[in-house]
């Protein structure tokens, strides 16, 4: 079960959803991280560090920080990716992503690494002011004792101008391991 939390803990999604007028590729995150245990005290909390960049229309690059504890242990992910999307138009952007994940779960008495890949795929777009990304991101995971998970992605930002955005993000998990966050992100 520890396994299976971690991972799921703390993901980010990683793709903006603004019109071409805004650079929606090249930003920087800080979010609040909650994710929701069995038990109130086992609850996982923390923050997260976000940086995309756009190579050109096409192409982008991502990374990500993010940390979690809880009052039983302390889990680390860092996740460095590369993706693509196809704007059909400002409404609809279909989108996906590759990123290898490294995480470090430490409790009193232990100490876990674990690698895996992450495959993400969906739809973006905006409305206004109002950007939106529905879609999925599937775990592959090298590990003993450790299965594979598909997990649905939903985020919905307001733009509050050309350089600052703020929001939330859903990733719906198939154990009932659910994480949400609230963001804040600049535009570059």
């Amino acid at each position: 079960m520890k396994l299976n939390i971690l991972i799921l803990t703390g993901a980010m999604l990683p793709f903006s959803a603004f019109s071409s007028d805004t650079n929606q590729f090249n930003y920087f995150e800080l979010s609040k991280v909650d994710i929701p245990l069995d038990a109130p005290s086992e609850d996982l909390k923390g923050f997260g560090l976000d940086a995309k960049w756009s190579l050109n229309d096409t192409i982008y690059l991502s990374g990500i920080y993010q940390q979690y504890d809880n009052s039983t242990s302390d889990i680390n992910r860092k996740i460095i990716g590369i993706g693509a999307l196809t704007e059909i138009n400002k409404y609809v952007i279909p989108f996906g992503q590759i990123d290898h994940i490294h995480l470090t779960s430490k409790s009193f008495n232990s100490k876990a690494t674990m690698n895996q890949w992450r495959l993400s795929a969906g739809i973006s777009g905006a409305l206004n002011h109002i950007g939106y990304k529905i879609g999925f991101s599937r775990y592959f995971v090298n590990e003993n004792n450790v299965s594979d998970a598909t997990v649905m992605l939903a985020e919905i930002f307001y733009s509050i101008n050309n350089k600052f955005s703020i929001g939330v993000e859903a990733e719906l998990g198939e154990d009932n391991t659910d994480i949400y966050s609230v963001a804040g992100r600049y535009h570059f």
